[in-house]
């Protein structure tokens, strides 16, 4: 009884194996695919939320210092930066490939010492989910972001 189960073959076929490797291979495609609209979806959330954090930087330091600080999109070169009157540039980030600047009213804004902005519009950025305005306020310094 013993000899039957040694000499018994009870491994996978060749077939088997690759039917196998073939089914996880397509639920592994199928799973990237997903990721790859989840991954852009999380960048664009991201981005937005840097580009406020660095706003309010923006008027924090520009109060904290007493001087003037410049926020400016550079929609050629998919870049903001943020550069204190007179000074070296602070913060300089690259927008996403998600995200493209739209024709806005505003490329560029002044947070004056008292955390005030010299002039209100909107900032437009396009992406495939739809328009994303930042609406600058003229009181205050006041911002929103409206998706």
């Amino acid at each position: 009884m013993t000899k039957d189960i040694l000499s018994k073959n009870n491994g996978f076929t060749l077939l088997e194996l690759l039917f196998v490797v073939a089914v996880t291979v397509m639920l592994l495609s199928f799973s990237v695919i997903g990721l790859k609209s989840i991954w852009d979806s999380l960048e664009r959330h991201l981005f937005f939320t840097q580009l406020k954090s660095d706003l309010f930087y923006a008027q924090s330091y520009a109060m904290s210092h007493q001087q003037a600080v410049n926020v400016k999109i550079l929609p050629f070169s998919d870049t903001y930066w943020i550069k204190p009157l007179g000074q070296e540039i602070i913060i300089e980030r690259q927008i996403p490939s998600s995200v493209t600047v739209g024709n806005s009213s505003l490329h560029s804004i002044y947070f004056r010492a008292d955390g005030n902005i010299t002039k209100f519009g909107t900032m437009t950025f396009h992406t495939p989910r739809g328009t994303t305005k930042i609406i600058f306020y003229i009181g205050r310094g006041r911002f929103r972001v409206q998706e």
